[in-house]
């Protein structure tokens, strides 16, 4: 099945529904879960929490459909490596925001079996990323990846943000900083390849 609207409602039912509603209200219900009123901490926090999350996430799954020309479906990805917006910061921001939205659900209900949800989540991800979709990646995206992998995080976000030396430039000529020597867009754009490649390898 192929078709991108089907794979992405699929995958809507097949992974966020599961992890952040019907698993959290088993809990609920199996230990007796009750929201705490506004003067508890936490219910002000998840307030934040769950809809950055949400946005997040959200934003995510809509640059997957439109810029990468896939879906969050491991059996559907985008087919161009996500080098921008969230994904500037760091590597996951979709998961992120996910365990976002379920570290505000902890936070609403007070429960240390729902952050024990979290905890296991964040392991299997992090085993999940490490072991199958990094190397994935790399084998289909090759030195691009590895060049993004090393200066972008999978968990801790980078500020400023990364920007890729292979994205597009102005087609206008290019200056270098003493104004003598002019560069089309494709010798800049090698140039900033490998001031990356450099950068990295002495960090």
């Amino acid at each position: 099945m192929k078709s991108r609207p089907l794979n992405l409602i699929l995958a809507t039912f097949l992974f966020p529904l599961p992890i952040l509603v019907i698993v959290p209200v088993i809990l609920m219900y199996k230990f007796n879960m009750e929201i705490p009123g506004s003067d508890y901490w936490g219910f002000w926090v998840s307030k934040t929490f769950i809809p950055f999350g949400f946005s997040m996430a959200g934003y995510c799954v809509t640059l997957f459909y439109i810029e990468g020309e896939g879906t969050p479906a491991p059996w559907l990805p985008p087919t161009k490596l996500m080098v921008t917006g969230p994904y500037r910061y760091i590597r996951n921001p979709m998961t992120t925001g996910v365990l976002m939205v379920l570290a505000g659900e902890a936070m609403l209900v007070a429960s240390p079996a729902m952050g024990a949800w979290l905890g296991f989540l964040f392991v299997t991800y992090s085993l999940y990323y490490i072991f199958i979709e990094e190397p994935k990646l790399e084998k289909r995206f090759g030195e691009d990846y590895v060049l993004y992998k090393n200066n972008v995080g999978r968990w801790i976000p980078r500020f400023p943000g990364w920007t890729a030396p292979w994205l597009p430039i102005e087609d206008e000529k290019i200056e270098n900083a003493s104004g003598t020597n002019v560069k089309n867009k494709d010798d800049a754009k090698n140039d900033a390849k490998n001031d990356a490649k450099n950068e990295t390898k002495q960090n």
